[in-house]
C-alpha cells in the first residue's frame, strides 16, 4: 500500500499499520510544505480505504479502485482551494511526450482535482456561474477520448485534445480559487457524511484547511468528533498552526516533510518523466510552467521587503516589480509572490540581515516579536489572495501598505 508515494516514509509507515490494524482515526490532518505529496496521500488512503477487494494494489481491479484511480468514485469528495494550472500544463506536457499509461492517468488526475471540486453535494442551495455545469461536461467529453483501455488518437489530434483540455481547465479554475469553503458547503458535506453508503467507507478531504473562516471551522467541529461509521476527513493543510486549537485537537496529525533532492529526482523522473536534472525541487519544476521563475521571485521580494524596511516613505515597488515578473496578472502569480516574501522573512529570522543589491539591510533594529507580526500580516495577505475575489493587485498594495505601518510602530 502507498507504493505510488515517493518519501514520507515515517507517515506512510504509520498510515500501512493504522488501517492493516483498524487503527486508523476517522478524523486526520496531513500537515507540511507544498509539494510535500500530502493530496497525493489522501487520495491514496482514499482508495485503499474503499476496495473491494481488500488488497488495495495500485493495480487492483476492483469497481472500487477503477473508480478511485480515475478519481471518479462517488464516495469520496474533495474540497477547498488551490492552484490547479501549473500542475495540468506539467502533466499534460509529460503525457505528451511520454504517451504512457502512467503520465495518461496523470494528466487526467490533474484536471479532475479540480473538476471533482464541483460535485453537486457539495454546491447545492450555493449559487455559482451557470457556465461550470457545461464546462464540466465538455471537459469530461474530451477525457473520455483519452480515457484508458481507449486507444490514443494521432499526436495532432492528441495535442490538440490536451491543450483544449487545459484551456478550459484555466478558466474553470478561477471558480475555485475565488470561493473559500463555506459554512453551507461544510453543511452539506456533514448532510452527505450521514447519508447511506453503497461502498465501505466514505471519504472526504478538504484541502487548504487553515483557509476556513471561523463559521465554516465550527461547522466541521461536530463532524471531526463524532464522525459516523464508515466515514474518514482528511484535513490538508501547510500551516497547523493557523488552524483553531478545537480543529487540532480532534484530528490525529501526521507530518509531511520537504522532500530531499534524491526524492525530488524519483519524483520528476518517474512520474514527470524529466530526466534533465535542471530542478533543485518539484516547486522550481512547477513554477517553469510560468513566466516568472524562482530566482526572479526572490529578487523581487527581496526588493519588496528592502523598500518595507526602510520605512521612510520611499516610492512603493510594486508596479516596478509587476513589469518584471508579472504578479497581477493571476492569483496564482500573487500567491507565489507572497510565498517568495515568506522566504524572505524566514532568512531574516534565520540570518539576521537581507542582502539586497546595493546593501545589507540589518535586522537586528527589528525585534523578532516585529519580524512575526510582519509574518502574520503576510500569512493574512496570502489568505486572501486565495480566498476572496479581489484583484491581486489590490491584495499586494494593501499588504505593502500594512506592513509598512508596522514597521513604522
Amino acid at each position: 500500500m502507498f507504493n505510488n508515494i515517493i518519501g514520507q516514509v515515517q507517515t506512510v509507515t504509520a498510515l500501512n499499520k493504522e488501517i492493516a490494524t483498524g487503527t486508523l482515526p476517522q478524523s486526520l490532518l496531513f500537515y507540511g510544505p507544498k509539494y510535500s505529496g500530502k493530496l497525493s496521500t489522501a487520495l491514496e488512503a482514499a482508495r485503499i480505504l474503499c476496495c473491494e477487494y481488500g488488497t488495495a494494489k495500485w493495480s487492483c481491479n476492483c469497481p472500487s479502485c477503477n473508480l478511485n484511480r480515475n478519481l471518479l468514485h462517488p464516495d469520496v469528495l474533495m474540497t477547498g482551494p488551490r492552484y490547479f494550472g501549473n500542475e495540468i500544463s506539467a502533466s499534460g506536457d509529460a503525457f505528451l511526450r511520454t504517451g504512457r499509461l502512467g503520465t495518461r492517468y496523470l494528466f487526467i488526475r490533474a484536471v479532475r482535482k479540480l473538476t471533482r471540486r464541483f460535485d453537486p453535494v457539495i454546491w447545492d442551495g450555493i449559487n455559482r456561474p451557470n457556465t461550470i455545469g457545461n464546462e464540466i461536461r465538455e471537459i469530461e467529453g474530451k477525457l473520455d477520448i483519452i480515457r484508458p483501455g481507449t486507444e490514443l488518437p494521432s499526436s495532432d489530434v492528441l495535442q490538440e485534445n490536451i491543450e483544449s483540455i487545459t484551456e478550459l481547465s484555466l478558466g474553470l479554475e478561477k471558480a475555485v480559487t475565488a470561493n473559500n469553503i463555506a459554512i453551507k458547503q461544510i453543511r452539506n458535506i456533514s448532510l452527505w457524511a450521514h447519508m447511506t453508503s453503497t461502498g465501505k467507507n466514505k471519504i472526504i478531504i478538504l484541502e487548504n484547511a487553515e483557509v476556513m473562516q471561523e463559521s465554516s471551522s465550527n461547522s466541521l467541529l461536530k463532524l471531526l468528533e463524532e464522525p459516523p461509521p464508515g466515514m474518514y476527513i482528511i484535513l490538508l493543510t501547510r500551516r497547523r498552526t493557523s488552524l483553531i486549537p478545537t480543529i487540532l485537537s480532534r484530528v490525529r496529525q501526521y507530518p509531511f516533510f520537504i522532500r530531499s533532492k534524491t526524492e525530488v529526482s524519483l519524483v520528476l523522473k518517474k512520474i514527470f518523466n524529466e530526466l534533465s536534472g535542471s530542478y533543485e525541487n518539484l516547486q522550481e519544476y512547477f513554477n517553469s510552467w510560468q513566466d516568472i521563475t524562482p530566482i526572479a521571485l526572490e529578487k523581487a521580494a527581496e526588493k519588496f521587503m528592502e523598500s518595507v524596511l526602510k520605512g521612510d516613505g520611499s516610492q512603493n515597488p510594486l508596479s516596478e516589480i509587476d513589469r518584471k515578473v508579472d504578479i497581477f496578472s493571476s492569483k496564482e502569480n500573487a500567491g507565489e509572490f507572497i510565498s517568495a516574501l515568506l522566504d524572505v522573512l524566514h532568512s531574516l529570522l534565520k540570518n539576521r540581515f537581507l542582502q539586497t543589491e546595493n546593501d545589507s539591510v540589518l535586522s537586528d533594529i527589528f525585534s523578532v516579536e516585529k519580524i512575526n507580526k510582519l509574518k502574520n500580516i503576510i500569512y493574512d495577505s496570502y489568505q486572501n489572495s486565495i480566498t476572496l475575489n479581489i484583484k491581486p493587485s489590490l491584495v499586494l498594495n494593501s499588504l505593502f501598505y500594512n506592513m509598512r505601518e508596522a514597521v513604522r510602530e
